[in-house]
């Protein structure tokens, strides 16, 4: 886990995309607590499934129509509030729930765009 930062930084300075995209390494409910008040376009969650609501309903007033949610591993337990929400028409998300097979199981993951 402490590579993680560094490799991704890496991989989006590789693909040209380091001026375009910020990595923050750390715990997620103060690292992105802090981010300048404007609006974000992609958020990218993968950590514990149980702070995935929590973290996006401090986030999701900033997540302007258009914007894109990845979430990683959400039939993982801890995930199902977030699930919930993103999959309830009212909240305003466009959901298209998808698997991937990796280390011998499936894994669900939403991709999600606002409304």
């Amino acid at each position: 886990a402490e590579q993680a930062g560094p490799t991704a930084t890496r991989a989006l300075s590789a693909a040209g995309l380091d001026g375009l995209v910020t990595v923050r390494v750390g715990d997620a409910r103060e690292t992105l607590r802090h981010l300048p008040q404007r609006p974000i376009d992609m958020l990218f969650l993968d950590g514990a499934k149980n702070l995935y609501f929590p973290l996006l309903r401090m986030l999701e007033p900033r997540l302007e129509p258009g914007a894109v949610l990845l979430s990683d591993n959400t039939d993982m337990a801890g995930a199902d509030d977030y699930v919930r929400h993103v999959r309830e028409p009212s909240n305003r998300w466009l959901c298209a729930p998808f698997f991937s097979y990796a280390l011998g199981r499936h894994h669900g993951h939403e991709l999600l765009l606002r409304s």
